[in-house]
């Protein structure tokens, strides 16, 4: 357990006195939420979950549980839709190579890698899909990864290692917005905070991971711990 402050944005933040915590959906963010919770505004509380970097500072993600200094606590209640964690191969997400030589690839203890860099960079575009994700018995469903992304040009991560979601087989394609991109000059993995697929609730889904290089700049993308929950 972590013992957390719980503060707000209308104070000063210093990043060396701060960790940011993943709240996801379900028991824990409705307990802890500030903006239904105002009263807990300045209360210590103990959290459970795994010590990592998150949103660029120390972090606490994959929480499961929390304990209020009144004793009140909240556990998760999210439960799994697909879950792919690329431990041993690609699972059921399968490559596409659109242009250039290199394509996805699994990579151990670095999950699904991409890059276009060889002895030079090189021009690529390489999709890696998923299986069909079945959410049409869901009312809201959420997804979230890790991801780093390293040797390349940092401006251009956004629009280079991109996510897509489908709900046609892939005859057209949705980008979806990545909250947490990894800082672009380590090795150090991020999770992408939370992916909210509420609008695709009660459909059929393929999601992509879409990689794009050029001859000048060739980034390496390495993903792990593919998670869709509701």
């Amino acid at each position: 357990m972590t013992n957390i402050l719980i503060s707000d944005t209308t104070t000063n933040i210093y990043a060396s006195k701060s960790i940011a915590v993943q709240l996801p959906r379900g028991g824990i963010r409705n307990g802890l939420n500030l903006k239904t919770n105002k009263n807990l505004l300045g209360q210590k509380v103990k959290i459970k979950g795994t010590l990592t970097p998150n949103l660029g500072i120390a972090g606490v993600i994959n929480t499961s549980k929390y304990i209020l200094a009144d004793g009140t606590t909240g556990e998760s209640t999210i439960s799994t839709v697909f879950s792919e964690t690329f431990a041993t191969n690609l699972g059921s997400f399968t490559q596409t190579n659109v242009s250039g030589a290199q394509v996805w690839a699994w990579a151990s203890g670095f999950g699904a890698k991409m890059s276009g860099f060889t002895s030079v960079s090189n021009a690529n575009e390489d999709w890696l899909y998923s299986q069909f994700i079945d959410l049409t018995n869901r009312s809201s469903a959420a997804m979230s990864f890790e991801h780093v992304i390293n040797k390349g040009a940092v401006a251009n991560m956004r629009t280079e290692q991109t996510l897509w979601i489908s709900t046609d087989n892939g005859a057209n394609w949705n980008q979806l917005s990545i909250p947490v991109y990894p800082a672009g000059t380590t090795w150090t993995y991020v999770n992408s905070g939370e992916i909210a697929l509420d609008a695709y609730a009660g459909k059929s889904i393929k999601i992509a991971f879409k990689y794009v290089c050029t001859s000048a700049s060739s980034a390496t993308w390495e993903i792990k711990n593919f998670l869709i929950y509701n």
